[in-house]
């Protein structure tokens, strides 16, 4: 089976699409012969993080670099077209992209699959994935055609394995728990106004800042030197870029601040309460639904942020409520199923 991937990453767009693009082909590989991704070459695009997964990958010139909705849906799948060949799947994760390019690709493809968690455009395709949550199949009945199957909701969250393998063992421990003496901060792929700092500023204020250990996970990209000025403020401090065990680390953790995205179904998965920082207004629903859920709190301040962190401190019953809200949200079984429905059309 060959498998075409059109999604980007870059400073501005981030790199959710990809990572979960990336989870999904993971699953596909046992029955896939070739996974072609094909993305632009903005700033901060992720072809080497691709490759080094054993993917394909072809980049694309960007219309402008600086702007991601800057996209000739017309010439982008004509270029995908002349790369890929025929293939069995498309699959498409892109804002910027509706069904003009999925009408495009039609000719080109067997089956064509969207991920989206916008609502906001129509699409030509048979399956269309949106891991939202609180989604329901019928948010899309006026944008896909009637013979589309629409996977909505957590139980369709593309995670890699290691969560779903982490998940028993780390609920069990936090049954057990209700302290915070271990924090991570996590501000997504790309962090462009070092809100890493900020979170760092705030837990250095509180009253156990000397007993805690914070580990910081920054981008590929190196971490901002001005993070290891923080090194005598906590009991352990380590940062880390670009990493690729996760899972096991938000596992380690009683609490995590970090960015609005598709890192929340992990969270969720190993029920780890965050606080959580929204970069842009796409993300803002999603944070909204999960704070309603009490599975996260949203700042928009460091001093907003502190009292949070105080309030979590002193309070072990909301620690404890907040991991009980995260936990069923996500049980990391989504590629899995989401596998099962591509092999049945």
């Amino acid at each position: 089976m060959k498998v075409l991937v059109r999604a980007d990453a870059s400073n501005q767009i981030g790199s959710g699409h990809i990572m979960r693009c990336l989870a999904l082909a993971e699953g596909l590989r046992p029955q896939a012969t070739d996974v072609h991704f094909v993305c632009r070459q903005l700033p901060g695009e992720m072809h080497a993080l691709i490759e080094a997964k054993g993917f394909r990958c072809s980049l694309l010139p960007a219309d402008d670099p600086d702007s991601e909705a800057s996209l000739d849906q017309d010439r982008d799948a004509e270029l995908c077209a002349s790369l890929s060949g025929a293939v069995d799947w498309t699959i498409v994760d892109h804002y910027a992209i509706d069904r003009r390019w999925e009408r495009a690709m039609r000719p080109h493809c067997r089956r064509l699959m969207v991920i989206d968690d916008l609502v906001d455009r129509a699409h030509d395709c048979d399956v269309l994935l949106d891991q939202s949550f609180g989604r329901k199949p019928d948010d899309y009945a006026q944008l896909v055609g009637a013979d589309c199957s629409v996977l909505a909701g957590t139980d369709y969250a593309l995670l890699r394995p290691e969560f779903a393998a982490n998940r028993p063992a780390t609920l069990a421990r936090r049954e057990q728990g209700g302290e915070i003496r271990h924090v991570l901060v996590s501000m997504g792929g790309f962090d462009p106004d070092n809100k890493a700092r900020e979170v760092l500023e705030a837990l250095a204020g509180t009253t156990r800042a000397s007993e805690l250990t914070v580990t910081v996970v920054t981008g590929a990209r190196s971490p901002d030197a001005s993070l290891k000025g923080f090194a005598g403020r906590f009991g352990t401090l380590d940062i880390s870029s670009g990493v690729s065990n996760m899972a096991e680390l938000m596992s380690a953790a009683d609490i995590a601040a970090g960015a609005a995205g598709t890192s929340s179904w992990e969270r969720c998965c190993l029920g780890l309460p965050a606080l959580i920082y929204i970069y842009a207004d796409n993300q803002r629903d999603i944070a909204s639904s999960l704070e309603v859920a009490g599975a996260i709190r949203i700042w928009a301040s460091g001093t907003e942020l502190a009292d949070y962190l105080d309030e979590f401190m002193t309070d072990a019953s909301l620690l404890r409520s907040a991991v009980a809200a995260a936990a069923p949200i996500c049980d990391g079984q989504g590629v899995e199923r989401v596998v099962a429905v591509m092999w049945s059309c």
